[in-house]
């Protein structure tokens, strides 16, 4: 099972296998509206994760994910 960047309260990787078994199978985009640890766009594939939009209201937290987005090597 996938394990989060950062653990949040509310966290949602016990729920994985319930949300990917709602996802249409031909989905296009991956929508994450409360990124939170980001356990759900990390479960996808990173062929799947090219088209995603990852939101959160967190400012920090963006900040944390911009952060490795850009600099990968650094984790």
């Amino acid at each position: 099972m996938t394990k989060p960047l950062i653990k949040r309260v509310g966290g949602k990787r016990h729920m994985l296998p319930l949300i990917h078994s709602s996802i249409p199978k031909k989905h296009r985009r991956i929508i994450e509206p409360f990124a939170g640890g980001g356990v759900i766009f990390s479960s996808f594939e990173k062929k799947q994760r090219k088209n995603a939009v990852v939101n959160d209201l967190d400012p920090h937290l963006i900040s944390v994910y911009r952060v490795v987005r850009d600099n990968p090597q650094s984790m």
